[in-house]
């Protein structure tokens, strides 16, 4: 009896130790297919093709089952043929699924073979973190998701420990990772804490001409490359925009490229560039019919009151027709952009006199009327600024910056007041990097870098574009200076 016992033990023990093995190839057959589908997307198509030619193979007499008995006769012999065709229950469908599956299967394990396997890397890289919930139960990998060549997005189930514990651990997340964290947050419907990282570098450096290819909108301006790659934003869709940061950062850049790409991308566009520096950082724009440059504090109130008027106009135009918002198209409106540089310079309060404070403030209402109102009228601001206060910027205008580009801030609160937060202030010192917020989202980016000669060249071919009839305006932009001569002071 101790024997049969003994021997039914043993039975026992192969039988798991087999479905051990078994598991084991399983897996890696698994992981193998989940990652060659995974990286190789047109194994979708190709197994669609392959699972038509499997069924015609089938369908052709079992033409298969005669392949394999040639090539292993002392295997497959006519009485194996005979019982795979005739004993098995729906012969046809089960052939043609063990067809397709079986290629599939052994390429899948061949490709396992060589391929890690990420969720239990992963798990192990969490494991370093230390993070557990009070009754020891530690975070579960459910799912690793390969986003593009660089990116991943890693699920965890994550019951007990929340968002905040892992983000007090990113850096030493990114050490276990090897990779850097984009982002950690919470699934839609809170189940899962959701890690994007990357093993992407973010350049250091940023030519112009490597992101001019991606500007296909209208009203369209390159951010700059991300971890995420190329990033490109419509002014439409915020409709104002803020560029802050130190002397030196790229912020003077950053301002021309965009209104470069501006111009580039839009058919019918005026722009108003504000420089109380003497129109120095603008003068490149200069020759061109669609841009008008303010060099003074008067001249930039005569363009801006212009500019209100004009909205007037628009909204007189739109309550006519019983629409919300211009089309440039079929109303013969141009779209039309504000461009103020170094902002402090027009906007920053003062005791020096009166006149200057007057304005001022006349500059700072005029403002703030065309960033509450101007997106329906299309009409859109861009503020470029060293300092951001209430003394240099009204708050109101402030609040209707949709998107903020901020480069190195040499203080923390020069950080906080611009993006709410420390990130500007933590940017590694290279000239050019810049956090982009829009909304709640915060991206560090490597800006675009504009040549002189480049932009030169650009301008250039806008010109010529003018002057040979192939680009136009519905009309002609406002002209301060004229104004200043002959026309009255604004009221």
């Amino acid at each position: 009896m101790t024997q049969i016992k003994s021997k039914a033990g043993h039975s026992t023990k192969g039988f798991d130790d087999m479905m051990k093995v078994v598991s084991f190839l399983a897996g890696i057959s698994i992981r193998g297919i989940a990652e060659i589908f995974d990286r190789f997307k047109s194994l979708y198509f190709m197994t669609f093709v392959w699972s038509w030619i499997s069924f015609l193979i089938v369908f052709s007499n079992y033409k298969h089952l005669k392949w394999l008995h040639l090539l292993f006769p002392n295997v497959f012999t006519p009485t194996v043929v005979e019982i795979l065709v005739e004993e098995m229950p729906i012969p046809i469908v089960i052939h043609t699924l063990l067809l397709i599956v079986s290629p599939i299967t052994f390429l899948g394990f061949l490709y396992g073979l060589f391929t890690k396997d990420k969720k239990k890397e992963i798990s192990q890289a969490l494991g370093h973190l230390g993070l557990k919930t009070a009754q020891g139960r530690e975070p579960i990998v459910s799912k690793v998701v390969n986003l593009d060549e660089h990116r991943q997005r890693i699920l965890v189930s994550s019951i007990g420990i929340g968002v905040d514990r892992y983000l007090d651990k990113k850096s030493d997340l990114e050490m276990a990772l090897g990779a850097t964290v984009e982002s950690i947050r919470t699934t839609a419907n809170n189940k899962f804490i959701e890690i994007l990282s990357t093993t992407k570098i973010i350049p250091t450096m940023l030519p112009y001409s490597e992101t001019a290819k991606y500007i296909t909108e209208s009203l369209s301006f390159p951010i700059g490359e991300s971890l995420g790659g190329i990033q490109v934003q419509e002014l439409s869709t915020l409709p104002h925009m803020m560029i802050a940061g130190a002397s030196g950062g790229g912020k003077s850049n950053f301002f021309k490229q965009t209104l470069l790409s501006l111009i580039k991308s839009t058919k019918n566009v005026q722009v108003y560039i504000l420089d109380l520096k003497k129109g120095i950082e603008a003068k490149e724009f200069s020759c061109l019919p669609n841009v008008s440059i303010a060099k003074t504090e008067i001249e930039a109130n005569l363009l801006l009151a212009k500019l209100r008027q004009e909205m007037i106009h628009r909204f007189d135009l739109l309550e006519k027709n019983g629409r919300i918002a211009i089309d440039p198209e079929n109303d013969k409106k141009d779209y039309i952009v504000i461009a103020v540089d170094e902002a402090s310079v027009l906007y920053g309060k003062t005791k020096v006199s009166k006149e200057r404070a007057k304005n001022v403030t006349q500059a700072r209402e005029l403002t703030d009327d065309l960033a509450k109102l101007g997106r329906a009228a299309k009409m859109n601001l861009i503020i470029a600024t060293q300092k951001v206060t209430t003394d240099t910027i009204d708050t109101k205008i402030q609040e209707n910056m949709g998107g903020r580009i901020c480069f190195r801030a040499n203080t923390l609160q020069g950080s906080m007041t611009v993006l709410g937060n420390k990130m500007a202030f933590e940017l590694p010192d290279i000239k050019g990097r810049a956090i982009w917020a829009n909304g709640t989202t915060f991206t560090e980016v490597q800006t675009p870098f504009v040549k002189e000669e480049v932009l030169k060249d650009e301008i250039n071919k806008i010109k010529s574009e003018f002057e040979t009839g192939a680009r136009s305006n519905f009309s002609l932009p406002f002209k301060a200076t004229i104004e200043v001569t002959n026309g009255p002071e604004p009221t």
